[in-house]
C-alpha cells in the first residue's frame, strides 16, 4: 500500500546513465536483472546476484547458473513490477529506452512507495523505472523466451534420460530363456 503525502510539490531525478550491454541473450536477460536490482531492495551484497547481474561477463556464468538466473528472471517478471516500480512509457524515456527517477518532495520528506511481493519476500521500491516496449522485448520478453526453452529442453531431456533407465532397469529383472 502506498503512502499519500500530504503536500504537493514533489521532484522528480533522472538517475541512470548509458551502458553498453553485449549482444547475448545472457547478457540482456542479466541487465533486466541489474535494472530491477536497482530499483527494489534485493540484496545487491549477495554473490549469487552479483554473479547474475554482472552482464559485462555473461560469458563466465556456469550452466546452472544459467538456469538459476532463468528461474529468478520468471519469478521477477515485469507483470509482477508493473505499475509499481516499472512504467511504460514512451514519453518519459526521451531519447533512451528505458531510464531510472528517484521521487522525493521538496521538503525531503519520504515517498513510501508500495511494497512488492517476491517469492514470499517483502520487498521495498528504491527508484522507478519508465521503459519503452523495445527495451522490454529485447532485455527481457525474447532473452528469457530463449533460455526458458532452453530450460525446459534440459528438464524434458533429463526426464527422458530417468525414463530410459527406468526401462532398462526393468528390462534387466526380467528373466526369459528362449530355446
Amino acid at each position: 500500500m502506498a503512502a499519500v503525502m500530504t503536500r504537493r510539490e514533489m521532484g522528480v531525478r533522472d538517475v541512470g546513465c548509458s551502458v553498453s550491454v553485449p549482444e547475448d541473450v545472457k547478457a540482456k536477460l542479466m541487465f533486466y536483472l541489474k535494472c530491477i536490482c536497482d530499483l527494489i531492495s534485493l540484496d545487491d551484497r549477495d554473490e549469487d546476484m552479483k554473479r547474475l547481474t554482472d552482464f559485462e561477463r555473461y560469458y563466465v556464468l556456469t550452466e546452472p547458473e544459467v538456469d538459476q538466473l532463468t528461474v529468478v528472471c520468471i519469478l521477477i517478471s515485469p507483470d509482477l513490477l508493473a505499475d509499481k516500480c516499472i512504467f511504460h512509457s514512451e514519453d518519459m524515456c526521451g531519447d533512451s529506452r528505458n531510464k531510472f527517477f528517484e521521487l522525493s518532495s521538496i521538503d525531503q520528506q519520504l515517498i513510501v512507495s508500495n511494497d512488492i511481493l517476491i517469492g514470499g519476500m517483502q520487498t521495498r521500491v528504491k527508484r522507478i523505472m519508465c521503459y519503452k516496449m523495445e527495451w522490454l522485448m529485447e532485455y527481457y520478453l525474447i532473452p528469457i523466451l530463449v533460455l526458458k526453452r532452453r530450460l525446459e529442453l534440459k528438464m524434458a531431456l533429463a526426464q527422458e534420460i530417468v525414463a530410459m533407465h527406468e526401462r532398462e532397469e526393468a528390462d534387466a529383472g526380467c528373466c526369459c530363456t528362449i530355446l
